[in-house]
């Protein structure tokens, strides 16, 4: 009876630290964040290269070896130091595929690296990488808990597996990207934007721009919203990093990053006729539609798709913008912004980390109706499915017997990705029909 009384007495995680281990049955949270980890410590697994009792970083004998990306950022890096042109120099003995691709002024922030060979570098920053990860999971909690969620140690537990063990960011630690990182500036962003810090928030996003293009079409938000400061500091940061370049590095590396290196990046002729299935894994709403339009039209020009994507994009935040006054409204405006962001142009699934907050906040605070939840549910567990279309195509002919045909076209025209996006924007969608259809005085 005395211990019985003396554990009684044993204060409760939620009384030492005002957070409980579990804090409500968020079930769908639970299992779209648990997939993306299991499928990521599988793959991790199944790597030679990276594990849990493995780290082959300096083996050069593969051409997409492990920190490959990193290598290009310190010898870019080095270059800049050195006074000579860092765009267009592969590390040894990488391929020609693997240069620097981002604005001129960035590559300083790779510099304090250079006092590092490369391979302790790429440790040392992939340490950082998961420092700044449960800086993230913080502000990705905070984020979701000031759109009216209660979240415990278990989801803290699987956000942090979310950035730092998911599928989506397993290729980012292997090659040294910045995309976790990625995921950390925008969810301070978003975290920003929530307690109306709008200088903070436009400079996160612009910085997150800056680096990968796309993540200021988050810009179209902040416009949406009439966060005027924010749109403004967002441009103004994103011009004062080209400024910057301007100053640091002379005219020729921003002319030739705006010229060559930025034209470069989008394979514009692979997409003429049909994007192949085994093409580059982009999650772009251009792979289906290049299908469509060469079909339609055989001597179409190039130029069309870009235009076509932009109009297909602008119609869906058309709809998700025309009225943002409930929760629902805005938490569904700001996840299809960032999905416009990610598919209107090509663009990888490891960009993904961008979405992590606003995932994360409908996933725990949209209490919609059971078949929207379940079907934005169901797209975020397909999203952790990573069969490139290629295979798709192949385990359909193998094993699909009658509908092979039916899932060979629809597994050529584009990722699962794009699908699982698609899905949870049309779930979103018709919760917010509902939503509108309710207010409307009959």
């Amino acid at each position: 009876m005395q211990a019985l009384s003396a554990l009684r007495r044993v204060p409760t995680i939620a009384a030492l630290t005002g957070r409980p281990l579990v804090a409500g049955r968020h079930v769908g949270a639970w299992l779209v964040l648990g997939l993306a980890i299991a499928v990521g410590l599988r793959t991790y697994n199944d790597l030679w290269m990276i594990g849990p009792t493995t780290w082959e970083v300096g083996y050069t004998y593969v051409s997409n070896y492990m920190g490959v990306n990193f290598h290009v950022y310190h010898v870019a890096a080095e270059q800049a130091i050195a006074g000579e042109p860092f765009y267009g120099v592969p590390p040894e003995p990488a391929s020609d595929g693997y240069i620097y691709l981002y604005p001129p002024i960035t590559v300083a922030a790779f510099y304090p690296f250079t006092i590092f060979e490369w391979t302790t570098g790429y440790t040392v920053f992939i340490g950082l990488n998961v420092l700044a990860a449960l800086g993230g999971t913080w502000l990705t909690i905070s984020y979701a808990e000031s759109q009216g969620a209660r979240l415990g140690w278990l989801d803290a537990a699987l956000l942090v597996g979310l950035f730092v063990l998911s599928t989506h960011v397993v290729a980012t630690v292997l090659y040294g990207n910045i995309n976790i990182l990625l995921g950390v500036i925008s969810a301070a962003g978003f975290w920003a934007l929530a307690r109306n810090r709008q200088v903070l928030a436009g400079a996160a996003f612009a910085i997150a721009g800056v680096f990968k293009i796309f993540p200021a079409l988050v810009g179209l938000w902040l416009l949406r919203d009439r966060r005027w400061v924010a749109a403004a500091t967002t441009a103004a940061v994103g011009a004062g990093a080209i400024l910057a370049g301007l100053v640091a590095f002379g005219i020729d590396p921003t002319v030739e990053y705006f010229t060559e290196v930025m034209t470069d990046r989008t394979d514009s002729s692979l997409f003429v006729g049909g994007y192949p299935a085994d093409g580059l894994y982009y999650v772009t709403v251009q792979r289906p539609l290049s299908h469509w339009l060469w079909l339609a039209w055989p001597g179409a020009p190039y130029i069309l798709l870009p235009i076509a994507s932009v109009l297909v994009c602008a119609g869906v935040l058309a709809y998700f913008y025309r009225r943002t006054e409930t929760q629902t409204e805005r938490l569904a405006a700001v996840f299809a912004t960032v999905v416009v962001a990610l598919v209107v142009m090509p663009s990888f699934r490891l960009y993904l980390t961008i979405l992590f907050a606003p995932l994360a906040a409908l996933l725990y605070a949209w209490h919609g109706r059971s078949l929207e939840r379940y079907a934005f549910v169901a797209g975020g567990l397909v999203l952790s499915i990573t069969a490139r279309p290629g295979e798709v195509i192949e385990f359909a002919e193998t094993h699909l017997g009658a509908i092979a045909p039916v899932v060979v076209q629809a597994g050529g025209f584009a990722t699962l990705q794009l699908y699982a996006l698609a899905l949870m924007l049309g779930s979103l969608a018709l919760a917010v029909h509902g939503e509108r259809t309710d207010s409307t005085p009959s």
